[in-house]
């Protein structure tokens, strides 16, 4: 499902204990697993449908399910991805805004919903298509940056399955933005709202590969045919011409199948070179980074706005062509409030982060 095969919850290695109605004790022995989910009895009155550890970092780390929400499956993903160190999904403002993501709000659905691309990146469920990067260019003033046509595949079919593009240059940050393309399937997205289906989804996220990275990411842009996503613009100071944007165009979209974007950089961030557009889905790009230490500089603070989907003109060359629990409720994990100082950017979604002491995640 949503690991393509790669997290799969064998019988043998779960054990399935209770009904009990005496306290945990010696009998059973909290370190025989790592992930333990408690569900508890429909009389619990507490304001939340589940509870988990955000990061999985020591013996064990807990989940803790309202008897009311023991058989909904979007509660159970939303705190089994906590215990995998994942953050809440969001959209602007709205921690939980993201309803693409079972990290965020399902809109009171039950069933299959996954992740984002930037939230499977980082468990390592995932490949990009192509992996963009800036290239440094001299005539600033003429350069009106390089185009790439990407062929964007359901994100269920396939896990190699979005671009990544990271347009930081040394001293000047810059969000990472994640391109992907969503549909409905029976075992995937099957609870996919409908202004989410059939659109390409457009995220930032700065985290890294570290379960005690408390970075979200953030959806910015739901995009159909026609319709374009820029981002802000960030000079390289006064007195230059040079500075960087994306810009990311939907030239088409086949119902289910796949999308047709395009990306384009401003001056003088321009984009690497795209493949061909009939192998574009076909490999990843040269070898991904995820090295062991921080890659990001605390970044400017406009990456939560998210900008309006606008229409295009035409193209000239257009590529051919249930009652369910409400919006689970916020988690405290165990004390994992701090992580060490880092360097600074060197390379995107590492091991290892850098966070000034953070108040504890809720679920």
């Amino acid at each position: 499902m949503c690991s393509y095969g790669k997290v799969v919850a064998n019988g043998f290695e779960t054990y399935i204990m209770g009904p009990i109605q005496i306290g945990l004790g010696e009998w059973m022995n909290t370190t025989m697993r790592r992930r333990i989910v408690t569900v508890l009895p429909k009389e619990v009155t507490c304001g939340w449908a589940g509870l988990g550890s955000v990061g999985c970092g020591g013996r064990a780390c807990t989940v803790y399910i309202k008897g009311g929400y023991g058989l909904t499956l979007t509660v159970q993903m939303h705190e089994l991805g906590h215990t995998q160190g994942l953050s809440h999904a969001g959209r602007g403002l709205d921690e939980y805004g993201d309803r693409g993501d079972v990290l965020g709000s399902t809109g009171g659905a039950d069933g299959y919903l996954c992740m984002n691309p930037g939230n499977q990146l980082r468990l390592g469920w995932n490949t990009p298509i192509g992996y963009l990067r800036p290239l440094t260019v001299n005539d600033a003033p003429t350069n009106t940056g390089q185009r790439g046509i990407w062929r964007l595949p359901n994100m269920a079919s396939t896990d190699v399955n979005h671009v990544y593009i990271n347009m930081t240059v040394p001293g000047f940050p810059y969000a990472n933005h994640f391109a992907s393309f969503r549909a409905r399937t029976p075992t995937y997205d099957a609870i996919l709202s409908s202004d989410y289906n059939n659109r390409v989804h457009i995220h930032q996220f700065n985290g890294t590969t570290n379960d005690r990275d408390y970075n979200r990411t953030l959806l910015m842009a739901l995009l159909g045919p026609g319709q374009w996503y820029m981002s802000r613009f960030v000079s390289y100071g006064a007195g230059t011409a040079a500075g960087g944007a994306l810009n990311f165009s939907v030239i088409s979209i086949d119902s289910g199948r796949e999308a047709i974007g395009l990306t384009a950089a401003s001056r003088p961030l321009v984009t690497a070179p795209a493949p061909a557009l009939a192998a574009a889905a076909s490999s990843p790009a040269a070898p991904y980074p995820l090295p062991a230490s921080t890659a990001f500089a605390p970044l400017a603070p406009a990456a939560t706005q998210e900008p309006p989907a606008r229409s295009l003109p035409a193209l000239p060359a257009a590529a051919a062509s249930v009652s369910s629990p409400s919006p689970v409720t916020p988690t405290a994990g165990p004390s994992l409030a701090s992580a060490a100082a880092s360097p600074a950017p060197t390379d995107p979604l590492p091991t290892s982060t850098a966070f000034a002491s953070l108040p504890a995640a809720a679920a």
